[in-house]
């Protein structure tokens, strides 16, 4: 969050699976922030299962991208994000 603070992103990835804080957790630290409320948030994450996407979704990740992720599509997201 502090990092989040002082660089004031354009976009932020999360990974879901963190050691300390989850991707969800950070989420909504990120987003208890008034400043960021609309920042795009992708979650990325190597776990997927039937259903996570969706979570993510609803917890309000603005994306959803599964491991092992193409260059090529990644790149295409986060374009489309920050357009």
């Amino acid at each position: 969050m502090q990092v989040a603070l002082q660089v004031q992103p354009d976009l932020i990835v999360l990974d879901l699976q963190m050691p300390t804080l989850d991707g969800f957790g950070a989420l909504d630290l990120i987003r208890s922030d008034a400043r960021f409320a609309d920042l795009p948030i992708v979650a990325l994450t190597a776990s997927a299962m039937q259903g996570d996407r969706e979570k993510a979704l609803a917890a309000g990740f603005t994306s959803y991208i599964s491991k092992p992720v193409k260059l090529s599509f990644l790149r295409a997201e986060l374009a489309r994000l920050l357009s």
